[in-house]
């Protein structure tokens, strides 16, 4: 077969059975919370970020070499063809990663999870102002909504978190700005480029952090810890890849599917490390939920009439 005959058959596929695609997505989604889980019980081991990003990179680079060499070619995919937006989504992601990693050091772990959510949310209203996509009641309405969300899970006032869930907050609206550059500039290099460079550069920044604060040896905890991290989320980002090749003219609609990371990271957070929200918390996860199922919903119909 070629492999320009490739997209049409994961199109014709997922005609026939969308549900192929939805279930693709939201695997991905949950093995991208179960990444963060074991981010979270690496956090508890006392690593450093230095080393754990330094150690996380080998099986995420290996994973998307593979990917790239299996959907187009190496050369297609990883060629640095336009260094500076390869470099300025790095750096985005490196911010998002330092504050992802140091909240869920000191945040619930399904807390942190619920305002990471906002992310998609976010990168909606973004490009309504940098891509002058169109601005509508609904949408205003919604980030209104999820600003009540918000305060409802960080407000300490309300026994819900503590102000380190700000740097989850900080880190959803960089990662929603990076997402958006990602689109502004796709025509830069495809996704699995922008993601292989970006966490280059986070390992890389991480091996000068570790070197330069004395190289301490992790736990084999730790390293344990990262590994299933690592891999976990590639093989989320994988999945979640495969769905959205595969969901043909539902793309749009699998993308609700992503909101599947909330349930799964209040399970985990429930059975595994005795976390148990409050109602104001699950109250503001409900609406950000709520609101970001809503959005993509309203904005795929509008599309597809």
């Amino acid at each position: 077969m070629d492999h320009h005959d490739e997209p049409d058959r994961l199109n014709s596929v997922s005609e026939r059975s969308p549900f192929f695609a939805y279930a693709l997505v939201a695997l991905g989604a949950v093995c991208m919370t179960v990444g963060d889980f074991f981010m979270k019980k690496a956090t508890q081991t006392g690593v450093s970020i230095g080393a754990y990003f330094m150690l996380a990179w080998p099986i995420s680079a290996a994973l998307l070499v593979v990917l790239a060499a299996r959907m187009g070619g190496i050369r297609h995919h990883l060629t640095p063809r336009n260094p500076n937006a390869l470099l300025i989504r790095s750096v985005l992601l490196v911010v998002v990663a330092g504050l992802v990693f140091f909240g869920f050091r000191y945040n619930p772990y399904s807390q942190q999870v619920m305002l990471l959510q906002l992310a998609p949310l976010m990168a909606i209203a973004l490009a309504a102002f940098w891509l002058r996509e169109k601005i509508d009641a609904r949408l205003l309405a919604s980030v209104a909504v999820c600003l009540v969300g918000i305060w409802l899970i960080v407000d300490p006032r309300l026994g819900s978190g503590s102000p380190y869930l700000l740097l989850a907050l900080a880190a959803a609206m960089i990662n929603a700005a990076a997402n958006v550059f990602v689109a502004a500039h796709r025509d830069k290099a495809t996704a699995l480029g922008f993601t292989f460079y970006a966490i280059t550069l986070v390992a890389i920044l991480g091996a000068v952090i570790w070197f330069a604060a004395g190289r301490v040896q992790p736990t084999g905890d730790a390293v344990l810890w990262i590994q299933l991290s690592s891999l976990c989320a590639t093989v989320g980002l994988t999945f979640i890849a495969s769905g959205m090749q595969s969901a043909g003219s539902s793309v749009g609609r699998v993308n609700v599917m992503l909101y599947a990371q909330m349930p799964a990271a209040l399970i985990l957070g429930f059975l595994f490390l005795d976390e148990i929200p409050t109602a104001a918390a699950l109250l503001g996860a409900a609406l950000i939920f709520t609101m970001g199922v809503s959005i993509v919903i309203w904005r795929t119909g509008t599309t597809e009439v």
